[in-house]
């Protein structure tokens, strides 16, 4: 069981809603990754600074920073981190706008959690 801890993958959950970050921790956990949560994107920053992850999943509306600039600022970095970005308010203009940042996946909220387990394989290279 330690080995399988010391390869799991960890995802950066960027989710200002409380109750949908809890519900999202949980799934990922229960589909084995290590996952980090952050309420805004100035915190999945630091995080990430501290600590990088393999993955970020990130709501596209928070408080100052949005999911999309923080996956900007991410890429102005160098990061190719894949980056999957989930929305209630899902128009083409946001989707343009995440292709533009190399956002590999957007989903729509309340995220469809079979598409999201399907997704992670793929983007952190691992087996399904």
């Amino acid at each position: 069981m330690e080995s399988q801890r010391a390869v799991a993958k960890r995802i950066l959950l960027v989710e200002d809603d409380e109750l949908f970050r809890r519900s999202l921790l949980s799934y990922l956990g229960i589909l084995g990754y290590e996952a980090v949560a952050a309420a805004s994107a100035e915190e999945a920053l630091m995080k990430q600074e501290q600590q990088p992850v393999d993955l970020v999943l990130t709501d596209f509306h928070l408080l100052r920073m949005n999911g999309i600039d923080l996956v900007r600022t991410l890429r102005a970095t160098g990061s190719k981190i894949p980056a999957i970005l989930i929305s209630g308010f899902l128009s083409d203009e946001v989707r343009q706008m995440a292709s533009d940042v190399r956002i590999d996946a957007v989903l729509r909220k309340p995220a469809d959690l079979l598409k999201l387990k399907e997704l992670l394989p793929g983007l952190l290279g691992t087996m399904a």
